[in-house]
């Protein structure tokens, strides 16, 4: 008879953490336990009786498996393993590949305890008492995949000057958390520490049983809550979770330690992110910027002193991608914007799809853009700021500026573009349908650059942009802020794959070759306007620019776009993965002799740009110039010839 937990382990020796010892007697073969280090509580024997050993006779599905089990251990033959648990307590953990696929080599206090175990769960005895002991997670080839479960884990290695838990290596490493934990490091460590390097592998953060699994994490100076430490990068992948991480000083709560930046990407679950000072709530740490990519969750993250909430620290930048998700707030520190660049940092942020945006910047940084005193980079672009629907729907955006600070910062941040005291330049992109509340800080704009309120056109139908001043009294509209929903055309939420995009042409809209010079307005053909066939009147699309400039979709209806002139650029915008743009040359003259040199026609997954100087050597009066994308390619025609060489 078998008298064993479920927890039972045998293919290492060991059966619920105790050391089994073979002895022999006279018709007898029997393991019994012995107590393990790491194991506080003895368990039964196992014995296995044959011969005088008992007379009571088993039911013959326990005699095979009994003698199944005999020959196996007699031949050698090896045994699955099962998962253990390993109590912090008993000392220093460490963790690496097993042997076996699948399977993890766990050492503790020096001593192997097993080299393959399955499922390895690390915790504490009383998980309201911390320990110092800390774990190392080491998956140390690029194939490597180490997977540990952290149950009611409490680790505070800050008296030792220690990682609470490390995860080095090329391979992937996966951590499901399970109950309540809590690391705390000391200085130069995060809480719970990857640092990113060439070969680095990858860290993911789960809850996959959606047990309400959570982790709180506190990095001590120079380390973030959860990633880098010391001048460290980092890469972190969060999915599921309730985590609240909190960076030591220079480092950010989710990503970078001292001038570190911080790669971070969030796919779910419920953050709480805090930066220490000088690092932002979740990307980047002192010095250092952030690339954080978000589609889902519920994310609150806030910047410590001169940090983004999200994106850089204090003089990073943020390139920050949300697609998905809510981000319930996202709160700049002093001179940080919500979203963006931290102090002296710029922005680089692209909202896109169904998610809500909350965002405020910190005392004379933008909600949404760049931090105070921000500059151009290298190549003289600044804060890049774009929000557009995509099939999965529209988002909903609420900026407001950051405040003053007499003989520091006299003027706020913009709701949406620059901070104060900045000559970072802006390029704002609204697309397809979008529902935006902007509010200025003190002396700067709602939406816009250099104390200019930017107007928008050719905005899908549905579009609410509201503007407020920082006394939060509504400025008056411009033209393009709202767009009525049209009755009877596509529905709200942007462009589907080369699809219309929300307001766009219905069928019998005009053709590629259709409008003439000055055709149909917003909102429709007027009487007079287009032909018969023409664009329906419940239909909003884009007025034309300039007289002999159409821009179409697929379908080649008239479609709607984004035009911005600066720099003697004319960049044309569409949130679609198809469409083109006709244009004439004598158009194009005249684009010249307002200083236009240089076209950009983007679409969601193609850019191109035309020399206005280029396509005029070509001569002529009114041949056509039709720039055409699909996808990721583009074709120039010229009067129908093929010059898609000229494209740069």
């Amino acid at each position: 008879m078998i008298f064993a937990s479920q927890n039972t382990k045998i293919g290492s020796e060991t059966v619920f953490g105790q050391r089994l010892l073979p002895h022999f007697g006279t018709g007898r073969f029997c393991y019994d336990f012995l107590p393990q280090a790491g194991h506080a509580h003895p368990g039964p024997s196992v014995h296995f009786f044959r011969g005088g050993g008992i007379s009571q006779t088993r039911p013959l599905p326990q005699r095979a498996a009994a003698l199944t089990l005999t020959a196996a251990l007699l031949t050698g033959a090896a045994f699955p393993a099962f998962a253990d648990t390993y109590y912090i307590e008993n000392g220093d953990i460490v963790i690496s590949a097993g042997t076996e696929a699948g399977t993890n080599k766990v050492e503790q206090g020096g001593t192997l305890k097993s080299a393959n175990d399955r499922g390895t769960i690390i915790s504490s005895s009383n998980k309201d008492t911390a320990s110092d002991n800390t774990v190392t997670i080491n998956a140390a080839n690029e194939k490597d995949k180490v997977e540990v479960t952290l149950k009611d884990l409490n680790i505070d290695a800050g008296s030792i000057g220690s990682a609470a838990v490390s995860v080095t290596g090329n391979g992937a490493t996966t951590i499901e958390l399970d109950g309540d934990n809590k690391l705390k490091s000391g200085s130069a460590h995060a809480g719970l520490e990857h640092n990113k390097t060439d070969t680095s592998g990858e860290l993911i953060i789960q809850d996959n049983n959606k047990d309400g699994g959570s982790l709180k994490a506190t990095g001590g100076q120079f380390g973030a809550g959860i990633g880098g430490a010391g001048v460290n990068d980092a890469q972190v992948k969060i999915t599921g979770g309730k985590i609240t991480a909190t960076g030591g000083e220079y480092g950010a709560g989710i990503g970078g330690g001292f001038k570190g930046s911080g790669d971070v990407t969030i796919t779910g679950g419920e953050i709480h992110a805090n930066g220490g000072n000088y690092g932002a709530g979740i990307g980047g740490g002192d010095y250092s910027s952030g690339k954080v990519t978000i589609s889902g969750g519920e994310i609150n993250a806030t910047g410590g002193y001169l940090g983004a909430g999200i994106g850089g620290g204090e003089k990073g930048s943020g390139d920050v991608t949300i697609t998905g998700g809510e981000i319930t707030s996202a709160t700049g520190g002093k001179y940080g914007a919500g979203i963006g660049g931290g102090k002296e940092g710029r922005g680089d942020v692209t909202i896109e799809g169904n998610t809500e945006v909350n965002a405020a910047g910190g005392t004379g940084g933008a909600g949404i853009g760049g931090g105070y005193g921000a500059k151009n980079n290298s190549n003289s672009t600044g804060n890049q700021i774009t929000i557009r629907s995509n099939e999965n729907g529209s988002p909903t955006v609420n900026a407001v500026g950051g405040g003053t600070k007499k003989g520091i910062a006299d003027i706020g941040g913009a709701g949406i573009g620059t901070g104060s005291k900045s000559d970072a330049n802006t390029a704002i992109t609204l697309e397809g349908k979008v529902t935006i509340k902007a509010t200025a800080g003190k002396g700067n704009v709602a939406i816009g650059t250099n104390g200019n309120e930017q107007v928008f056109t050719g905005l899908a139908g549905g579009t609410s942009i509201t503007r407020k001043d920082s006394d939060k009294n509504d400025i008056p509209p411009l033209p393009g802020d709202n767009v009525p929903t049209p009755s009877g055309g596509d529905t709200a939420g942007g462009g589907s794959t080369d699809g219309g995009s929300a307001g766009g042409g219905s069928t019998g809209g005009g053709s590629a070759g259709g409008d003439s010079a000055g055709g149909g307005s917003t909102g429709g053909g007027s009487t007079g306007g287009d032909s018969t066939g023409g664009d329906s009147a419940d239909v909003s699309v884009q007025e034309s620019v300039f007289p002999g400039l159409v821009v179409t979709g697929k379908d080649g209806q008239r479609t709607s776009y984004t035009s911005i002139r600066g720099n003697n650029i004319l960049s044309l915008r569409v949130g679609r993965f198809t469409a083109s743009f006709r244009i004439s040359l004598s158009t194009l003259r005249q684009l010249r002799a307002e200083g236009i040199d240089t076209i950009t026609f983007q679409t969601i997954l193609c850019s191109t740009t035309l020399s206005v100087d280029e396509l005029l050597a070509m001569g002529g009066e009114d041949t056509s110039v039709v720039l055409a994308h699909n996808l990721g390619t583009a074709r120039l025609t010229v009067g129908g010839a093929d010059y898609s060489h000229l494209l740069k």
